[in-house]
């Protein structure tokens, strides 16, 4: 270089000033490229990282959603658009487990290319290889691989320096022509060449070159304007892409942050003030700070993630309460990521805002309704299971599997698992009931059988409903099953009962109606055959059909009424109409079903006693016609009696002899036919037998009951200790390895009929010791003398009764405990009563459930 200055110097100013020219111009062409070249790589690189960062969140946001819903249409439709809009220039999308899932703009059959580390270098290549996982909160849920272009800025460049250099070297040339030619006009117009491009230097880039003459300084001149240009719409180009970014994050229902860390300085997308009620960003500005707005209970632990998130590389994603414009709380779920410099301090933090009120709310009122359902179907007895048909998951309780002996290994959670304890024979009802309920929307309530873990089945009830879509699919089916085993069970027990009572009630003598509202509502067929109706014809009508006249029907029901209203039986001989018109006289005696509660109807028993009530008349004749013949009338009325008893013979006998006939018959078809029978008419023969001997012992419990009325009475002194002592002694005798403990008061004595008062102590005594089966008994006979009389009883600690039966306890045929707990007729102590009654005394009882019971009676 000196020896070229040294030789110019020697040289003319001419040619010392060409040289200086074009030394200048090379300087000047070589500083104005160089600095054009660096403000290009600059802006290159700066944008290249700005559309790295947006890239990414914007990536982020929307691959994440539908990367975890597996949307592959919609996330190959976002790549392309990505691509067509030159962000990338192709793109591969993997999932978790690193499984490539869409691909854009890359052959599947190449290498994938190395990530670029330094965007700077890379940007000389025209793209930089980049990777991005995509999160969902802390999870990674994919990875992006995509390559951003930078072609076209490297070509822009490097077009601007050839031109530059081709320029350059062309003015070199002719600027040694020109200088000659131009001398200083040369000189001027390179310095406002050089004036040009300081301003382009300093990044004015609507500065241009005002010479447009055709020279070399021209050309030269327009070759700035040309890079300036390029410049200018690269830069332009970059804003377009900034402002499409923008409009997707406006576009989108979550509010974006941006934090400058060094400086300090935070960008709130215009959504993020509307999720917190903000119109005015001013406002927003003054009034909204992150960690005051915090709710004071989340305040701590979202601070900390936040730090967190910073300092340890994390993801940040919690959810926290944001106090909004107008002084409420309402729940976001903020997301975010940091960026961090070589040293790994973070230098910016960049995320979302959700709004999660609406999910926050709708999780509490799952939360309240589960916990609801949970409990409802711990108390519910019926087992209760679930069917998602979309998704065909079945769900049973715990109940369910309890009810028939399965554990959850045993029964998994399957409709499958259903169907096969179902009882084969079922199964297509089942199958039907559900089709049709799905497709008609009929109720499904349906009875079938199930196998339970022992092997056997059981009855249940089923009963369920079905949520439809839009298009009328059954999408759900939820219900309940039942164990209806024992109602199954109880159901076929009434109904064999009824039958059974029906059978007894149509082959009895007695005329029997059971009447509600004066109405009758059920009879048997010789209530019927008494009044001339045919079967079935009286059900329904009022009982005024049976009476003389209206009168009479007011006159009987107002009194019958009456008495059944105080828990009383009422009796009376009173004429009836048959259908014929014809009157006949009956007695009739009925009784309210439950005397707390008349209203549910009574029971009437109707006995046609015109041949008693003629021989009455008849007897009555007689005693008017011969009032003056003692001997003859009392004869007359021994006869009559006598007739009393023959005819009280007669009815026992008709009412005897038919139950005779069928205990007969159904024992030689036992002894005849037994071996030709299966077990159930075996049983069906049995119970035949069974109730005509119960009708028997109803029979003659009935006439023990008449005679204990009608026999004279024989009044002589009878030591009641004695009667009692031998009573249980032979009791004892029959049953010798029951545990009796008997205590007998000594010296008892009374006046009275020895029968009859042997007759009432046998049955106080074997009804103490009948109740007293089931524990060790102790049985009582003693007197208590209170109030100027001597009162006798009998006590026991065996079952007792309740108190408020005590009103029917000494009607004929009342019981207190059913038959098969302990046998009886229920005519005991009505012939106790009646026998008690006729030595001029009273009885009554004290008792209470499983306590025992005492009987008390006074005689005159």
């Amino acid at each position: 270089m000196h020896r070229i200055i040294d030789w110019l110097a020697q040289r003319s100013f001419r040619l010392q000033l060409i040289g200086a020219a074009v030394a200048s111009e090379i300087v000047l062409i070589a500083a104005l490229t160089y600095l054009g070249v660096q403000q290009m790589d600059r802006a290159l690189t700066e944008q290249i990282k700005v559309r790295i960062d947006q890239g990414s969140i914007l990536f982020n946001a929307t691959l994440a959603p539908d990367l975890v819903e597996r949307d592959f249409t919609a996330l190959e439709l976002t790549l392309k658009l990505a691509r067509n809009e030159g962000a990338v220039e192709y793109a591969i999308l993997h999932d978790e487990r690193g499984k490539p899932i869409v691909t854009v703009g890359w052959d599947k059959e190449r290498p994938l290319p190395v990530v670029d580390s330094d965007v700077r270098k890379a940007a000389d290549s025209g793209m930089v290889h980049l990777q991005q996982s995509i999160l969902l909160g802390d999870q990674v849920v994919g990875e992006l691989r995509y390559g951003l272009p930078t072609a076209f800025l490297r070509e822009a460049r490097n077009t601007l320096l050839w031109q530059t250099i081709a320029v350059a070297s062309a003015g070199i040339l002719i600027s040694l022509v020109g200088l000659l030619l131009l001398g200083f006009g040369m000189m001027r117009r390179l310095g406002s060449l050089a004036n040009v491009a300081r301003q382009l230097a300093d990044g004015d880039l609507t500065v241009r070159v005002g010479n447009h003459s055709n020279d070399e300084i021209g050309r030269l001149g327009a070759a700035f304007n040309n890079m300036a240009q390029a410049l200018d719409d690269r830069i332009h180009e970059l804003h377009a892409s900034e402002d499409r970014l923008a409009l997707v994050m406006r576009g989108t229902t979550d509010g974006i942050w941006d934090w400058d860390i060094l400086r300090n300085v935070t960008y709130f997308s215009p959504r993020f003030r509307e999720l917190l009620g903000y119109d005015d960003e001013q406002e927003f500005r003054l009034m909204f700070q992150f960690s005051s707005a915090l709710h004071p209970d989340d305040s701590d632990h979202a601070l900390a993630a936040m730090d967190a998130a910073k300092l340890r590389h994390a993801r940040f994603d919690e959810t926290y309460r944001l106090r909004c414009r107008d002084g409420s709380y309402r729940w976001f779920r903020g997301r975010g990521q940091a960026q961090w410099d070589e040293g790994g301090v973070a230098y910016r933090f960049a995320g979302s805002l959700s709004d999660i009120s609406a999910q926050k709310a709708a999780e509490e009122a799952l939360r309240e309704s589960e916990e609801t359902l949970f409990y409802a179907v711990r108390g519910s007895s019926d087992g209760i299971w679930d069917w998602d048909i979309v998704h065909n998951r079945y769900y049973v309780s715990p109940r369910y599997r309890e009810l028939l002996g399965y554990s959850e290994e045993d029964m998994p959670n399957a409709r499958t698992s259903f169907l096969e304890i179902v009882h084969p024979e079922d199964r297509p009802r089942i199958e039907e009931a559900v089709r049709q309920h799905f497709r008609e929307r009929t109720p499904y309530d349906i009875e079938y059988r199930m196998r339970l873990k022992n092997g056997s089945y059981r009855g249940f009830r089923g009963r369920g409903q079905a949520v439809w879509n839009a298009d009328g699919r059954a999408i759900r089916f939820a219900g309940a099953s039942s164990d209806i085993e024992a109602e199954k069970i109880a159901a076929d027990s009434i109904r064999s009962l009824l039958a059974e009572q029906q059978a007894l009630l149509d082959n009895v003598l007695i005329g029997i109606v059971y009447i509600k509202d004066r109405i009758i509502q059920r009879c048997n067929r010789r209530f019927e055959e008494l009044f001339g109706y045919e079967e079935g014809s009286m059900l329904g009508h009022t009982t005024d059909l049976v009476f003389p006249a209206r009168e009479d029907f007011e006159a009987h029901g107002a009194r019958a009424y009456a008495a059944l209203g105080r828990g009383e039986t009422y009796s009376v001989e009173t004429r009836f109409r048959r259908k014929d018109g014809s009157l006949f006289w009956g007695f009739l005696t009925g009784r309210a079903i439950d005397p707390a509660h008349p209203q549910d109807g009574s029971v009437w028993i109707n006995l046609d006693i015109t041949d008693r009530k003629l021989a009455e008349a008849e007897v009555r004749k007689l005693n008017e016609e011969l009032e003056q013949r003692v001997r003859e009338r009392t004869a007359e009325l021994t006869a009559a009696n006598k007739e009393l008893e023959a005819f009280s013979y007669s009815v026992s006998h008709d009412l005897v002899s038919p139950l005779r006939a069928i205990d007969g018959f159904s024992r030689m078809i036992e002894e005849d036919y037994g071996p030709l029978l299966d077990a159930r008419g075996k049983e069906y023969l049995g119970r035949i037998r069974s109730g005509t001997q119960r009708m028997h012992q109803l029979i003659d419990d009935m006439l023990a009951l008449s005679r204990v009325t009608r026999n004279e009475m024989r009044r002589v002194s009878v030591s009641l200790s004695g009667i009692a002592s031998t009573i249980l002694s032979d009791m004892k005798q029959m049953q010798p390895v029951r545990e009796v403990t008997t205590r007998i008061a000594l010296d008892i004595g009374v006046i009275g009929d020895p029968n009859l008062l042997r007759i009432a102590l046998e049955n106080l005594l074997r009804n103490a010791w009948k109740f007293t089966a089931k524990k060790p008994a102790i049985i009582e006979f003693g007197a208590l003398h209170e109030e100027n009389e001597t009162v006798y009883f009998v006590r026991d600690n065996g079952a007792g009764f309740d108190m408020k039966y005590a009103g029917k306890l000494f009607g004929a045929f009342q019981r207190m405990h059913g038959p098969q707990e302990f046998e009886g007729t229920g005519i005991g102590l009505a012939i106790v009563q009646r026998i008690i009654q006729r030595h001029g005394g009273r009885i009554w009882a004290e008792a209470a459930p499983d306590q025992g019971a005492t009987f008390f009676f006074t005689l005159s």
